[in-house]
């Protein structure tokens, strides 16, 4: 598509952008990636992780070189799914970055929290909104808030983080609805505090295994994901001086 005097039409200029963002936005992160692994791995006692295949690449690469090569043969619906892909692959590298920085943040005790007064239960609203509005299904989920909860001065970035996190592994290795409860708690001291419970009907997590959920890379099956976001949501949750434990029974998540 050509705009006056044979210039490239507005359309084609902003996807060509989009193109370029999401490549740099892929190579940024794969060199960060490729960094902190780096840094990682070469400390004594660190075993690589099992990375799904094609986390690192994906779809980009190939595309990318089409996308440029191409451009002027290809249909605009091919242009938008080849631009998807690599959309997708520069967000999931990005998003796996980002979680590499945590754990190294969190493993030299050096999260930082900025906290606020907190709303719990809209945090929560927000984060299943986020979800509905990628294309989960509303009816998925069920939001339940006692009506008494204290005030509670955490972090709120971080503890969407920590919400998020549970609820992804609740879609990603549960089944049917996943719920999220917040209640009013103590802590040991006697210290005003909130619950919060994320619970599935999936199949649940034998006894062995549990121990270990909430350790780094730990994965269960062949559902995905990076193995890093249970010790993350631990990671985080003590900077804020809580605890978090799990608790499965039979044929239930």
């Amino acid at each position: 598509m050509v705009g006056p005097a044979g210039e490239p039409a507005l359309e084609d200029l902003t996807a060509r952008a989009r193109i370029r963002d999401a490549a740099i936005r892929l190579i940024v992160g794969l060199i960060g990636v490729s960094f902190v692994l780096n840094a990682w791995f070469g400390r004594p006692k660190l075993k690589a992780p099992t990375v799904p295949r094609g986390i690192f690449w994906g779809a980009a690469a190939g595309f990318t070189s089409t996308l440029i090569a191409k451009w002027d043969r290809l249909t605009d619906p091919q242009k938008r799914t080849m631009l998807a892909a690599v959309n997708a692959d520069a967000d999931r590298v990005v998003r796996l970055l980002s979680e590499l920085l945590d754990v190294s943040r969190i493993d030299a005790g050096r999260l930082r929290l900025r906290p606020q007064l907190v709303d719990v239960p809209q945090i929560v609203r927000r984060v299943v909104g986020g979800r509905v509005a990628a294309g989960d299904p509303p009816d998925r989920f069920l939001m339940l808030a006692a009506g008494d909860l204290p005030e509670t001065w955490l972090d709120p970035d971080r503890v969407t983080q920590i919400v998020s996190n549970l609820v992804e592994n609740g879609i990603r290795h549960g089944a049917g609805t996943v719920t999220i409860e917040t209640v009013r708690a103590k802590t040991a001291s006697g210290a005003a505090a909130i619950e919060l419970t994320v619970t599935d009907e999936g199949a649940g997590i034998d006894e062995v295994s549990r121990p270990r959920i909430f350790s780094r890379f730990w994965r269960q099956g062949q559902a995905g994901g990076t193995g890093l976001g249970l010790f993350i949501v631990k990671g985080m949750v003590e900077a804020h001086h809580g605890a978090v434990t799990v608790t499965s029974a039979t044929d239930r998540g």
